[in-house]
């Protein structure tokens, strides 16, 4: 069963959300709302556009490394991975997600590097 569903259809919409300041974890930090700046989510994540797509992740099996069941997966066509990067391959036409460890794709041969995770994003 493959870890992504190709008929998940993200749209690509280029708005610009306020960043209203910041917030400290675990201390209190003054209240209020300062206008810091506008993000615009695509151009944090993604720097080479032209080479990065989305996938919907399916399951559990990458919980360990942070991923989870739901969550968008934002991959970059041709970007060199180091160890300890999580890559997208395709092994027996389905994709899947690996760890590289050591300079080689664990668990799959005859795996075809596809690209490799440069970011996610989750709903809460």
């Amino acid at each position: 069963m493959p870890f992504f569903s190709r008929d998940n259809h993200v749209p690509r919409n280029r708005s610009s959300t306020a960043v209203k300041g910041v917030v400290e974890a675990g201390f209190p930090s003054a209240a209020g709302e300062e206008l810091d700046d506008l993000l615009s989510v695509d151009a944090y994540l993604i720097e080479n556009k032209e080479a990065s797509y989305m996938l919907r992740m399916v399951g559990n099996a990458m919980s360990d490394e942070g991923i989870a069941d739901g969550d968008i997966l934002i991959i970059e066509r041709g970007k060199i991975a180091d160890s300890g990067d999580i890559m997208v391959v395709c092994a027996d036409g389905e994709y899947i997600l690996q760890k590289l460890s050591g300079g080689t794709v664990p668990r799959v041969s005859n795996a075809e590097l596809i690209g490799t995770v440069i970011g996610l994003m989750r709903k809460y």
